[in-house]
């Protein structure tokens, strides 16, 4: 993601390969800007954009979700095109 919310726009969307139904989790910091970048996305019509707070909390859900016999982090990293 840009620094600048006003930077996601549908250009950026486009040459990223990022349908407008991909799921994307947005972090930061202390969770500010990403909700910021979240609304952004929210407005050009992205669906299912989150706001997973700080890299911590990121990190936190996946091995949780993954200790609850979850998706693995490379499945939940993969369905959000991180790889």
């Amino acid at each position: 993601m840009p620094d600048d919310a006003s930077a996601v726009t549908e250009e950026f969307l486009a040459a990223n390969g990022l349908a407008k139904d991909t799921p994307l989790v947005v972090f930061c910091r202390s969770g500010r800007r990403a909700g910021v970048a979240v609304g952004a996305l929210a407005a050009l019509g992205c669906t299912r954009a989150v706001n997973g707070m700080t890299v911590e909390a990121v990190i936190k859900a996946l091995e949780d979700a993954k200790a609850a016999a979850g998706p693995t982090v490379a499945d939940l990293l993969g369905e959000a095109g991180v790889v």
